[in-house]
């Protein structure tokens, strides 16, 4: 592996480690327990929880890039 992988694979790394923390603490939300009581019902609520953390963001992307504005400078949260 080059230098210019390594750091290409260091970046991906920790944008990946970005949106699982925004699953987490942002939409999820701290502290709470799923809802769903047989696996099949707790696969489908996180599915759920990812498409809406995917719908929320691929907007960001749309809104961002539309105003020529990187979209990785856009905040999840709103100040």
């Amino acid at each position: 592996m080059t230098a210019a992988e390594l750091a290409s694979a260091y970046h991906r790394r920790w944008e990946e480690k970005t949106a699982n923390g925004q699953l987490k603490t942002v939409l999820y939300g701290p502290g709470k327990v799923l809802r769903s009581k047989s696996p099949d019902l707790v696969h489908q609520e996180i599915l759920a929880y990812l498409l809406d953390h995917y719908a929320i963001n691929s907007l960001i992307c749309q809104t961002a890039t539309g105003a020529d504005i990187d979209p990785d400078r856009i905040s999840f949260l709103r100040p």
